[in-house]
């Protein structure tokens, strides 16, 4: 017969590897869709801009014809990228996913998140950069990678979708937390099943007397195990059918059922191997001891109660991973939310031109048609400019030098000023000049005494820029100027800048701004040009530019590609939140493993002191008194780890608020969470205690009262 600690055992196997399973397919869609046989990531290149996007899509869709593969690219959403990617079928070979998903869509285990098929014309215009799905075999892949190396772009390494790096990579963000929560159940479970064995001491003992072999009683109790294994995993197996119905329609629930009885079969195998070194120790010991229970000793209790001690501190790591991936969703947000109304912006890359006779490239033709094109959206209110220190073209040099220190100069068109609104110091929403030889200048109200020298500045960079053969200026420029509140920080939609802190070019700070209107004749060809190689310069809506591209042929060796300008931050977001969805699942899953802990915990205490509480419940004695001890002792250690986790916890906000990595209404949060859930952790988990306890203690009075009777 099993114990109490054996099938605790079973049920954490069991009911573990459901979660673990479900946890793993649940993020896995977020790593990769399922069907797929390899992911493999390809860069852009020092040379792969000589060659239109259209035509490597080409080459791509051929190689998967010829190799019967098919290839995917998956790109974020703009607008939704924490739910929604689209995947870009480039090649489709009719035996593999590419067919089933064209017809029947992409079927998600998360409902979360969606996957948006599009077929190989719609990808012809996309960037071959970025990530792919593949089937076939690695020497497919490998041909894939040549292929796309030949047209100057750089593989950054590729890998099976089903190798088990894969699966430790999902557990968490990295680090320890690979292992915290994972780890928590296998130590538990390790304790269960030794205890469990250890406490049936005299059960094995009485076999010794009936002349059975350990092998014979290992075999007794595999049968039931086995028995209650099965009944076990009938029942959760209809309630988590019926759960996973109503939660996605079944979709993919075989996958599902598969890592399951993986995950099962690695925790019984486990759980068989600790089963059978511990039954040889118990075995060996003397006849008349194993009779008198000697291995129920104290040494048993303290292991289970460290088991307990260390799962909470396991919750303690998994909340710490927990924060961190808190604060970056919020930083990512923060970026993302600058994109507010924008992420139809389209990023150009820009080609090599023309070729003359010697090989080198006509930069001179390649700048006027690039110049010519971008003047002709510009008029149509089809382009933003937002250059900032357009002199120096660093973050590091400033244009201007005001009260003695260098200072950011912004300059934007007409357009930008749709998207971001300024505002003079009477709170009037500044405009544009009507005239086009017209410049307004914003000026920070700190720094008004500085007009003069601002406004000698402009007008100088002004004239530079339309002068002519002779170096007289060919328009003279009629500057106005406006004085604006301090403290309006103005981001420029730089499509070349994502790092993970603003630099100038990003968010300028209270800048100096240069307003031009949309066609201003102080915008060179080689300004266009220059600029939009900068990431200043970007389309505003990417699909109408991708078609007015194609409509002006002369422009095919120019412009190599038009792609989302949001779409790094946009995954960057969809990984933040991949972050944070993880590390909550662990940190679910240490919790439960911690609860479990306590509940085991409880049943070795209560067998071992059995004939005490059934001799002190009959004399009238009361929980409190009986166990007074015991939980005077784990609510001070408690309270001690909990502290100790939260003051932890403080100080890792502590270090992102003094970095400034992060939104500071988020740390504000997190720090009025931090108390308030280490009570409620503190509270909970010596709640459970002793309520295992009394309730273990019920159940051994109730049995021997039965007896008694």
């Amino acid at each position: 017969m099993l114990n109490k600690s054996l099938r605790l055992s079973c049920v954490v196997v069991c009911i573990f590897s459901g979660l673990l399973s479900f946890f793993l397919l649940f993020s896995y869609e977020k790593y990769a869709p399922v069907g797929p046989s390899w992911r493999l990531m390809m860069l852009d290149g020092d040379s792969s801009g000589q060659v239109p996007v259209a035509t490597v899509n080409r080459a791509i869709a051929s190689y998967g014809r010829a190799h019967k593969v098919d290839v995917a690219r998956r790109v974020a959403d703009p607008d939704t990228p924490q739910m929604v990617s689209h995947l870009y079928v480039v090649a489709s070979s009719g035996d593999s996913f590419a067919k089933r998903w064209e017809g029947d869509g992409y079927q998600s285990f998360n409902p979360s998140m969606a996957y948006r098929i599009h077929s190989e014309r719609q990808s012809l215009d996309t960037s071959p950069s970025g990530e792919y799905f593949v089937s076939g075999t690695e020497t497919d892949v490998l041909g894939l990678v040549k292929l796309l190396n030949g047209f100057g772009f750089t593989d950054a390494g590729f890998q099976s979708t089903s190798n088990p790096s894969v699966m430790f990579g999902l557990l968490s963000t990295g680090g320890f937390s690979v292992l915290a929560a994972p780890l928590t159940v296998l130590v538990l479970l390790v304790a269960l099943v030794a205890v469990g064995v250890a406490s049936n001491d005299r059960g094995y003992a009485i076999q010794r007397l009936q002349g059975r072999g350990r092998g014979g009683a290992l075999l007794l109790d595999a049968s039931a195990m086995g028995r209650f294994y099965l009944e076990l995993l009938g029942v959760l197996g209809v309630l988590s059918g019926i759960a996973i119905f109503f939660y996605n329609r079944w979709h993919h629930f075989g996958v599902l059922l598969l890592l399951w009885a993986l995950f099962a079969v690695v925790g019984v195998a486990l759980a068989a191997a600790v089963h059978t070194l511990t039954l040889f120790v118990v075995w060996r010991f003397p006849l008349q001891q194993a009779l008198k229970g000697a291995s129920s000793s104290r040494g048993m209790l303290v292991s289970t109660y460290l088991v307990r001690i260390f799962s909470l501190l396991m919750v303690f790591v998994v909340s710490a991973l927990a924060l961190n991936d808190a604060v970056a969703l919020a930083k990512a947000q923060q970026r993302y939310g600058q994109w507010e109304g924008a992420t139809r912006l389209g990023k150009i890359t820009l080609g090599g031109g023309t070729f003359s006779a010697d090989g080198q490239s006509d930069m001179r033709k390649s700048a006027d048609r690039i110049g010519a094109w971008e003047k002709a959206l510009n008029k149509r209110g089809e382009l933003l400019l937002a250059v900032a220190n357009p002199g120096s073209g660093t973050s590091d040099n400033k244009d201007l030098t005001l009260h003695g220190q260098p200072y950011d100069v912004l300059y934007v068109n007409e357009t930008y000023l749709g998207l971001q609104k300024v505002t003079d110091t009477e709170g009037k929403q500044v405009h544009a000049p009507k005239d086009a030889a017209g410049v307004t200048v914003i000026i920070p109200k700190a720094y008004a005494d500085e007009t003069r020298t601002v406004t000698e500045a402009i007008d100088t960079d002004m004239k530079s820029r339309a002068s002519g053969d002779d170096g007289k200026p060919t328009v003279v420029p009629r500057i106005d100027v406006d004085i604006a509140p301090d403290g309006q920080d103005r981001f420029t939609y730089n499509a070349a800048d994502f790092n993970p802190f603003y630099q100038p070019e990003s968010m300028p700070k209270d800048p100096v701004m240069v307003i031009l209107p949309n066609d201003s004749p102080f915008m060179s060809s080689d300004d266009y040009y220059g600029y939009t190689t900068w990431g200043s310069i970007l389309v505003m809506d990417t699909r109408e530019a991708i078609e007015d591209a194609k409509a002006q042929p002369q422009l095919t060796r120019d412009v190599i590609s038009i792609s989302p300008a949001v779409q790094e931050v946009a995954a960057g977001l969809s990984n933040a939140y991949l972050g944070l969805t993880t590390s909550v699942l662990n940190l679910l899953i240490g919790l439960t493993a911690a609860l479990v802990t306590t509940l085991g915990m409880a049943v070795t205490y209560t067998r071992r002191r059995a004939q005490f509480i059934f001799a002190a419940r009959i004399s009238g004695w009361r929980y409190p008194t009986m166990f007074k001890r015991l939980f005077i002792l784990d609510a001070v250690l408690t309270t001690l780890i909990v502290a100790g986790s939260s003051v932890g916890l403080w100080a890792i906000l502590g270090a992102f608020s003094t970095s400034g990595s992060a939104a500071s209404r988020t740390i504000d949060l997190l720090h009025a969470i931090i108390p308030v859930a280490g009570v409620l952790v503190a509270v909970g988990a010596v709640g459970v205690l002793v309520g295992a306890v009394v309730w273990c203690s019920n159940r051994i009075v109730a049995a021997r009262s039965a007896d008694v009777a």
